[in-house]
């Protein structure tokens, strides 16, 4: 009888495993699996499937729509505002610690944007575009010199304010 009970116990987890599975595969509009958030080291960054890249690396052109803004939803034009008064609060005078934070919260912001998901068709896939520039440039943060982070922040505070220009 104990055995039956076992039995029945471990089909009971592995449904409820598979369930959880699922419904982490279906998240952000049904994407792939290869779309969802990853850990590398000890900054959260996006999949390269999440954004796509040509051959040189770079994203497709961002273009406007048919010479409008493209609406985005609520919780990406909020994380990009908590990204800009983040970049606008940075110090004058950063330590290399100040960089690091600064990249753990850009990367934390962005993966927000990427988890709450709701953007679908060509607005969805222009917000890619304009995403994967600035994924690069909070990646290359932590890669440089603090000479060189310090023009990376300003691509980044330039990059961030681009985002009114194309969205709503």
């Amino acid at each position: 009888m104990n055995y039956r009970y076992s039995t029945r116990m471990k089909m009971n987890i592995i449904l409820a495993g598979c369930f959880g599975l699922i419904l982490s595969i279906s998240s952000c509009n049904s994407k792939s699996a290869n779309q969802e958030v990853d850990h590398i080291a000890t900054t959260e960054t996006i999949k390269e499937g999440e954004l796509k890249e040509n051959e040189h690396g770079d994203s497709s052109p961002l273009q406007l729509n048919n010479g409008a803004k493209w609406e985005a939803n609520a919780e990406t034009t909020q994380g990009i505002t908590n990204m800009i008064k983040l970049v606008s609060e940075f110090p004058a005078t950063p330590s290399d610690q100040d960089y690091t934070n600064l990249q753990d919260k850009l990367v934390s912001e962005l993966n927000l944007i990427f988890q709450r998901c709701t953007m679908t068709g060509d607005s969805h896939e222009q917000l890619h575009n304009y995403l994967l520039p600035l994924k690069n440039k909070i990646e290359d943060l932590d890669q440089s010199t603090q000479q060189e982070s310090r023009k990376v922040v300003e691509q980044i505070r330039t990059r961030l304010a681009q985002y009114d220009q194309y969205f709503i």
